[in-house]
C-alpha cells in the first residue's frame, strides 16, 4: 500500500505483550527453522501482504511461546500478526466497517490441555481515510491497527483486554524518525 494516510485524531491499537499475557507463534505442518517460510518457499508475511488471508488454504494454528492470560488482543513473538478475539470482531462488526479479514485459529497448548478457541488471525486491508479501522503502518501483516476515536471508545466501553493504545500521529512520527536514522546508517 503506497498511500499517504492522515493519522490526525487516530489511535494505534496493538496487543500489550505483557509478561502476564500469553505470547503466541503462528504454526503450520511442515514448518521449518525459517520462521516465516512456507513449505513451498514463499514468505508468509509477503503472501499475506500481497494476497490477504484467503490464499492461505492450508491448516494454520497458534502455539504458545509464553503461558499467560488469553486476552482479547494477543501478542505474537515475531510481531508480524494481530490476534483478536471474537469479542473484538463483534464490536468492530457493529460499525459496519469493511476492509479487514480474519481467520479463526485455535491456540494449541501443552500436551493434555485442550486448545483455546475464540481467537482470530486478523488483517486490516483498507486505505479508506474514513474507515474506523485501518492497517498501521500500511501493511496487512502487522501487529498494529489505527482506529477512530469512536471505535476506540467502543473497545474501551466493552472492556477489551490486552490492548495497548498510542496516539497515532506521535507514533507515526517516531517511526519515520527511526527509518530516517536507519537509512542514514545504511548509507555509511
Amino acid at each position: 500500500m503506497s498511500v499517504d494516510m492522515d493519522y490526525t485524531g487516530r489511535w494505534v491499537v496493538t496487543a500489550k505483550g505483557s509478561s502476564r499475557q500469553a505470547w503466541l507463534n503462528i504454526a503450520w505442518q511442515g514448518q521449518g527453522d525459517a520462521v516465516h517460510e512456507l513449505p513451498d518457499g514463499r514468505d508468509l508475511v509477503e503472501v499475506i501482504d500481497a494476497n490477504g488471508l484467503a490464499t492461505l488454504d492450508f491448516p494454520l494454528w497458534f502455539e504458545v511461546e509464553q503461558s499467560g492470560s488469553y486476552d482479547d488482543l494477543l501478542w505474537t513473538t515475531l510481531g508480524a500478526y494481530l490476534i483478536v478475539s471474537d469479542k473484538f470482531l463483534e464490536i468492530l462488526g457493529g460499525f459496519q466497517d469493511y476492509g479487514y479479514e480474519h481467520r479463526p485459529l485455535e491456540i494449541r497448548r501443552s500436551k493434555g490441555q485442550p486448545p483455546v478457541t475464540g481467537h482470530n488471525l486478523f488483517i486490516a486491508t483498507t486505505t479508506d481515510q474514513n474507515a474506523h479501522l485501518r492497517p498501521f503502518p500500511l501493511r496487512k501483516a502487522t501487529s498494529s491497527v489505527d482506529v477512530s476515536i469512536e471505535l476506540l471508545t467502543a473497545l474501551k466501553r466493552h472492556k477489551v483486554t490486552g490492548m495497548d493504545v498510542k496516539d497515532a500521529p506521535t507514533w507515526w512520527s517516531m517511526i519515520q524518525e527511526n527509518l530516517a536514522l536507519y537509512d542514514e546508517a545504511e548509507s555509511l
